[in-house]
C-alpha cells in the first residue's frame, strides 16, 4: 500500500510541477509578450475657426482615450499643443507647405495627471491667431498636439501620442460669389 501511496504522491507532484510550468507560461505570454498592461491610448484632435473679426480665434478640443487596461500616467510638463500657420505668399500649388515658425505653444490637459483604463478625457482651448508680422493674412493652420506617458520602470524609452489638424483660413466662397 505504501507503494502505491508514494506513486500517487509522485504523480501529484509530476502534476503540480506542469501546472506550474503551464500558469508561468500563460502569465509570461499574456502580460510580457502579450503587452496586457501596456498604455494604449488615442489622441485625437478637432480644430474650429469661430467667427471673429480680428484675431482669428480657433477653438481647439483635445481627446484622449485609453484604450488598454492598464492606467496611463502622463509626463509632467509633457502634454503641448503648438500652433502653426501659413501666410498667403506661400505658393498654393507646393505639395509640400513650410509651416514656417511656430506662432504659440499651449499647455493641454493640465487639469490631468493620468487617464484610467477605458475612461476618455476632453480638453479645450481658444487660441487666438496673432497678426503675421509682414501683414500677410494667414491661408492655413497646422496645430499639433503631443501627449506622452510617464516612463515606465525597467524602461528605456518612453511612449507618446500625437494628433495634427490642419485646416483653411480662407474664406469659403459658396457658387454665385456669396
Amino acid at each position: 500500500m505504501t507503494g502505491l501511496k508514494d506513486e500517487v504522491d509522485i504523480l501529484v507532484g509530476i502534476a503540480q510541477i506542469i501546472a506550474i510550468f503551464v500558469g508561468g507560461s500563460w502569465a509570461y505570454f499574456n502580460f510580457v509578450r502579450g503587452r496586457t498592461l501596456h498604455p494604449r491610448a488615442e489622441l485625437n484632435i478637432n480644430v474650429d475657426v469661430l467667427p471673429s473679426d480680428n484675431p482669428t480665434l480657433l477653438r481647439v478640443t483635445i481627446t484622449i482615450r485609453n484604450t488598454g487596461l492598464a492606467v496611463v500616467r502622463f509626463e509632467s510638463d509633457a502634454q503641448i499643443c503648438r500652433l502653426f500657420a501659413v501666410s498667403r505668399r506661400h505658393p498654393a500649388e507646393t505639395a509640400s507647405m513650410d509651416w514656417g515658425e511656430r506662432l504659440a505653444t499651449i499647455p493641454i490637459l493640465n487639469d490631468h495627471r493620468w487617464v484610467e483604463a477605458q475612461e476618455t478625457i476632453n480638453d479645450e482651448h481658444l487660441i487666438a491667431i496673432p497678426e503675421s508680422k509682414d501683414g500677410i493674412p494667414y491661408r492655413a493652420y497646422k496645430v499639433i498636439a503631443f501627449v506622452t506617458a510617464q516612463k515606465r520602470p525597467l524602461r528605456r524609452s518612453t511612449i507618446g501620442w500625437t494628433a495634427v489638424a490642419v485646416g483653411s483660413l480662407e474664406p469659403i466662397l459658396r457658387p454665385g460669389g456669396e
